[in-house]
């Protein structure tokens, strides 16, 4: 039962670290990046919803609609971001290895803004560091291998001079992904 308090709290100490880390990332940042990030789903996960709330006289789909409700309630740059940050369509209809490595250019290229950085950084912080605690062993390689090419790509834009975060805060986020990246590697290998 040691084992088992000693391996709980490290668990809690890590969770509340990143959850820290997050709340600084966000305290520190423009209120476009701070309304971006609460809405950086929205057009994945509940785009009929926010398509609703609007009528336009545009020929556009769902997608297209719960954007443009965004852009006429919180702004172009709001919108802009979380366009960027949404998954294209398109991954939907590629195989798995494809549809990674698409995946992974459209957030290289993506992060290019600083303000779209922000965002996904702290997204996929909640997503990628926290994959290794699935229980189902397929889902997690699955994901691992989603995953891995990320975590450079992270680490190497978080080094960039447009990046407005002390080195300190730069450095303990770059600890975080290169250990999120050695699981990743370790659950890649082992299947």
């Amino acid at each position: 039962t040691i084992i088992f308090v000693i391996l709980f709290q490290l668990i809690v100490v890590i969770f509340i670290n990143l959850l820290q880390l997050i709340v600084i990332i966000l305290m520190f940042l423009p209120r476009l990046i701070l309304i971006a990030s609460i809405f950086h789903d929205s057009v994945e996960d509940q785009a009929q919803k926010l398509a609703d709330k609007i009528s336009t006289s545009q020929e556009l789909n769902t997608r297209g609609k719960a954007l443009e409700f965004l852009r006429q309630k919180y702004g172009e740059k709001v919108a802009d971001i979380v366009v960027s940050v949404t998954n294209p369509e398109e991954l939907d209809n590629l195989g798995t290895e494809e549809a990674n490595k698409e995946y992974a250019s459209h957030i290289q290229h993506a992060i290019e803004n600083p303000n779209v950085f922000y965002v996904k950084l702290s997204d996929f912080m909640d997503n990628g560091l926290k994959f290794m605690d699935i229980p189902d062993i397929r889902r997690k390689t699955k994901l691992a291998k989603k995953y891995l090419p990320l975590f450079q790509i992270f680490i190497n834009r978080i080094r960039g001079d447009d990046i407005s975060l002390s080195q300190e805060r730069k450095d303990e986020i770059i600890s975080q992904l290169s250990r999120a990246e050695s699981l990743a590697v370790e659950a890649v290998n082992k299947n």
